[in-house]
């Protein structure tokens, strides 16, 4: 389950074709820090996060997201 006041989602590439296979789109509109579970596997950043916060290249298992805050990330296909 997410944390309150937080919403996620996972696009998959159904053709094959995109280089990313899959995209998680997460958005923290709460007033505290989030952490949020991710799917399996290594997920990368392809953007910064908006404000300072754990903006690591590479996450596995979770991200943090700081108050009022959204994130882009994704597995490259053949991850």
């Amino acid at each position: 389950p997410l944390p309150g006041g937080t919403i996620g989602y996972v696009l998959t590439d159904p053709t094959g074709r995109d280089k990313w296979a899959r995209a998680a789109v997460l958005m923290n509109g709460s007033s505290r820090e989030a952490v949020m579970p991710l799917p399996d596997g290594r997920w990368r950043v392809p953007m910064a996060l908006r404000r300072s916060g754990d903006v690591r290249d590479e996450h596995a298992g979770t991200v943090t997201l700081p108050p009022h805050c959204g994130a882009l990330l994704y597995q490259a296909r053949g991850e």
